[in-house]
């Protein structure tokens, strides 16, 4: 008889614990991966280093004909070029997410700077360029690159801009805000660096075990459903 009890109680505390862990562990969770930017670096087109040295033209994978900076003149320790979001006026730079699909959590990092090029005004520098970024169906975020009170010196700065899609495929843009007060509409804020990740399914949660009445009560249920079990196979009742 003994024996039969212990293995009664062995069975009723595996099926508590079973069902313990289904509780703790919770639907499961996608982890955000990485979404591919297309030229995201800017590295094309090739530009040869120089302190104003650029090149304007067409930006592959950008639907945007503006300024390429070299990496020297977008004075940066990674080797990267940038952007210039202006080209004679404020312009945008745009790609479409095709990866990206309705209800994915995408958070798109960028890095943003003041414009290097030696025709900027100090006026206009110190005020912060502005811009904006958006994608298709969301609100715009604003942004400013840091202001500086010299001309040909870069600040750059990581932001970030998330959001959810409200369809397939949305177009991520970057858009200028800087007309030229105070200097020259030629120069507009500098963008480097465009990464994403993408989270598919952003609405999946685990069971909040911090509040504790929703802990207390399915512990409390689980525990009870284990010991019924092993009440009623000990007075020989059919499940």
């Amino acid at each position: 008889m003994r024996g039969t009890s212990r293995t009664l109680r062995a069975a009723a505390l595996a099926s508590t614990t079973v069902a313990l862990l289904a509780v703790a562990a919770g639907p499961a969770m996608a982890v955000p991966a990485p979404l591919p930017i297309a030229n995201g670096n800017f590295a094309t087109p090739s530009v040869t280093n120089g302190p104003q040295s650029y090149l304007t033209n067409a930006i592959p994978n950008w639907n945007i004909t503006t300024e390429t900076y070299s990496n020297q003149m977008c004075q940066r320790t990674d080797g990267l070029q940038c952007m210039d979001l202006n080209s004679g006026s404020p312009q945008v730079a745009s790609q479409q997410l095709i990866n990206v699909k309705k209800g994915d959590a995408v958070v798109i990092t960028f890095e943003t700077s003041p414009n290097t090029w030696s025709g900027c005004g100090v006026q206009q520098l110190a005020a912060g360029q502005p811009f904006s970024v958006g994608a298709t169906g969301t609100p715009t975020q604003q942004y400013r690159a840091n202001g500086v009170t010299t001309t040909q010196t870069a600040s750059w700065s990581t932001q970030t801009y998330s959001f959810t899609a409200t369809q397939n495929a949305p177009t991520l843009s970057f858009i200028s805000q800087d007309n030229g007060a105070g200097g020259s509409a030629a120069c507009g804020p500098l963008i480097a660096n465009v990464t994403a990740t993408d989270d598919p399914t952003p609405n999946v949660n685990t069971v909040p075990i911090a509040n504790p009445t929703l802990a207390g009560g399915t512990l409390a249920a689980a525990l009870g459903a284990g010991y019924l079990v092993y009440r009623r196979r000990k007075a020989g009742i059919a499940a």
